[in-house]
């Protein structure tokens, strides 16, 4: 079971954080305070079951750049997850935000943006979005819906403790950055997605996308970003 523990006192600066009661949406929360708030706000439900996190950045790029942010998010988020992850258990991710592990999807990221912003233009706002169930969810026909950290071994997972460390991870992720790329700031997602073949390697391109090389292939696949964050949304509804 997760514990909903007070995070205002444990995240670093400059995050803040606005908690919602358990039948809050934490990223539709965060979209419509993004502007109003700015960058740094953590929105977080205060659930048991799940972990609900969403956090406002402000990028400085055109939309069609800035999407890139999902990359860096999905790296902090399972390098903050590898902090509290038993080391008997395997934790991977599958493109573009599906987090595994054992091999079991247990949640996901997800990135939001403004209505109707110009892919050419700098949006407002940016939502980086993650949803990890905590403790078992039953299917309405009684069978598991999906796996849990509970059922991964997880044992007394402080969810505001998990959410102090994927800020902390966000501020290293975003230094590197800054100095050194987005590969680098990405590279803990590139080291744990899982490309569904062996001996096929990726890379991101300029605007997010992935390039996926096979052994013995003439030319990488491109894996764009954008339609994959739309049908991952779909897919989800």
């Amino acid at each position: 079971m997760i514990a909903p523990t007070d995070i205002t006192s444990l995240l670093p600066p400059p995050f803040r954080a606005i908690a919602l009661r358990e039948t809050g949406d934490a990223f539709a929360h965060a979209c419509a305070v993004a502007a109003a708030e700015g960058a740094g706000t953590l929105v977080r439900t205060g659930r048991f079951d799940t972990i609900e996190l969403a956090l406002v950045l402000e990028p400085e790029e055109p939309l069609r750049l800035a999407r890139r942010s999902f990359l860096v998010g999905m790296a902090a988020a399972l390098a903050a997850l590898r902090l509290h992850l038993p080391p008997e258990h395997g934790l991977t991710a599958v493109w573009p935000g599906d987090i595994l592990v054992d091999g079991q999807p247990v949640g996901r990221g997800r990135l939001g943006w403004p209505d109707g912003a110009d892919e050419g233009q700098v949006p407002d706002w940016l939502v980086f979005g993650l949803e990890i169930n905590g403790a078992r969810i039953e299917a309405p026909d009684g069978a598991p819906a999906a796996m849990s950290l509970e059922e991964a071994g997880f044992e007394d997972f402080d969810g505001g403790r998990f959410a102090a460390d994927f800020c902390r991870q966000m501020l290293l992720a975003a230094d590197r950055l800054t100095h050194d790329g987005v590969a680098a700031a990405a590279a803990p997602f590139l080291d744990l997605i899982d490309l569904g073949k062996a001996g096929s390697r990726a890379a991101i391109a300029e605007n997010g996308d992935l390039m996926v090389a096979g052994f013995g292939a003439a030319a990488p696949e491109r894996w764009a970003l954008a339609p994959a964050l739309a049908a991952a949304e779909r897919r989800h509804g």
